[in-house]
């Protein structure tokens, strides 16, 4: 079998440190972990060529040629018009962002230069026919679409299989209005989205996603044309890389590297709306006006959602480190030194966050859980509920409660990492070979299906 892997982001550049390639980079390397005769093409515009190289870089020294990167660039396509034009809008953006020049880079003015490296790469991919490529290059029997707004498989003539991770622009549409930072057009992304999947669903094309909340509250509401028996749900581990204690800096000397002192609280992600980061920064102020010492840090920034933002703003020298992006080895230590992970999420695509799974499979980590929404039906996923499985629960709107949880684990972080050994035993069924295994019936099926 040989899957083509479409990563034909209009406009956008390719990054390994973001989580849905982490979730690509584990799934392709699992695929090819199963089976000698499975083979992976990776399908980008000519302006990605070498980002992408780059991205599975270490999978082609594991692999060799049983995963390809293949681009646009051999195949011209003479649309002068539309690349003069999107150049034009590229230049006109960047103007205005010399007319700001002298302020500082605030969310307005990055969000505008953003804008203008999308036109000009949306202005080299106008040069080139990427469906004539893949029509004349690809041996794929299927296509793996990783995420919602990718829309060239739509033209491909194969078997689809759609990645969708989540929909929170849908479901939570006036928060991420109200807090995000830059602002967005979320009207017209969710109605790109909408479009994109109902096209694919008239295709016969099968969505993915992590957890039946997803489904039955976000996919199914929102895009009526998907059908129920289109849907799967498959749960995945943890997307951290593991290391042995010996390859890892001394704790202090990574600490200090970094400019930690104290006590900390490791949130290793970016800062979006739904991650309710807001509820951690006012618990965490409770504990330390009650005479404890905690410092928050992160790789996301404060100033990416309006309400942290305002909140660091009145709260002078508030004890936030933004350590920002990490190698894989310092993020695994960033956790594995950490006095706690404390995740407050409203909502996740799997239920639980992300940092929890990674923190329970390094062990050894204290943690505290917002009840996130879709975290019940994960729980049950794997046999276990809210009173079997505790994480420290706390409400997420409650500030307090969440602030006299931390303090409870500073003061006996043994008894909290002990009860947690319930949820890590449940959690080792969810291994890559189960993950794979799931998706090989699916694709086999899909290719079936269209045959």
């Amino acid at each position: 079998m040989t899957i083509a892997v479409m990563m034909d982001f209009e406009g956008e550049c390719l990054s390994r440190r973001d989580g849905i390639f982490l979730h690509l980079y584990h799934l392709m390397s699992a695929w090819l972990e199963y089976n000698e005769e499975i083979n992976v093409e990776i399908w980008v515009f000519s302006h990605s060529q070498k980002a992408a190289e780059v991205f599975c870089e270490d999978l082609k020294k594991r692999f060799g040629e049983r995963i390809t990167v293949h681009s646009d660039v051999d195949y011209p396509n003479i649309n002068c018009v539309k690349s003069c034009c999107l150049r034009g809008i590229e230049r006109a953006l960047k103007g205005v962002v010399r007319q700001f020049s002298s302020h500082p880079m605030d969310g307005i003015k990055r969000a505008i230069a953003h804008k203008a490296e999308v036109y000009g790469r949306k202005s080299e991919e106008a040069k080139h026919d990427f469906i004539k490529s893949f029509k004349k290059e690809s041996k794929a029997d299927l296509c793996y679409v990783p995420f919602v707004t990718l829309r060239k498989a739509l033209r491909c003539k194969k078997p689809v299989v759609v990645q969708v991770h989540d929909l929170f622009t849908f479901q939570f549409y006036d928060l991420f209005m109200k807090e995000s930072n830059p602002p967005a057009i979320y009207l017209k992304y969710n109605l790109k989205v909408k479009y994109l999947l109902t096209r694919y669903a008239r295709r016969s094309a099968v969505f993915v996603t992590s957890s039946e909340y997803t489904i039955q509250n976000q996919i199914l509401k929102f895009v009526r044309t998907i059908t129920e028996q289109q849907c799967r749900a498959i749960l995945f581990p943890p997307l951290l890389s593991q290391f042995k204690d010996e390859k890892l800096p001394l704790k202090k000397s990574f600490l200090e590297h970094f400019g930690i002192s104290g006590n900390y609280i490791a949130f290793p992600s970016q800062n979006r709306p739904n991650k309710n980061l807001v509820l951690l920064l006012n618990a965490l102020k409770e504990v330390n006006e009650r005479g404890y010492s905690l410092t928050l840090v992160t790789t996301g920034r404060m100033e990416e959602v309006h309400s942290t933002r305002d909140f660091c703003e009145k709260n002078d020298n508030f004890p936030v480190i933004e350590i920002g992006d990490l190698s894989s080895r310092d993020l695994f230590c960033l956790y594995k030194y950490s006095d706690m992970v404390v995740c407050p999420n409203l909502i996740e695509g799997m239920g639980i966050s992300s940092q929890a799974l990674e923190a329970l499979k390094i062990g050894g980590i204290p943690i505290i859980h917002a009840r996130t929404l879709g975290m019940e039906g994960f729980l049950e996923k794997i046999g276990m509920t809210f009173e079997s499985a505790d994480l420290n629960w706390v409400e997420t709107d409650d500030s307090h409660s969440m602030a006299q949880k931390i303090i409870d684990v500073l003061q006996n972080p043994e008894k909290c990492i002990q009860k947690q050994k319930v949820i890590r035993k449940a959690l080792e069924g969810i291994t890559w070979q189960n993950v794979v295994a799931e998706y090989m019936i699916l694709f086999e099926k899909q290719i079936r299906h269209m045959c």
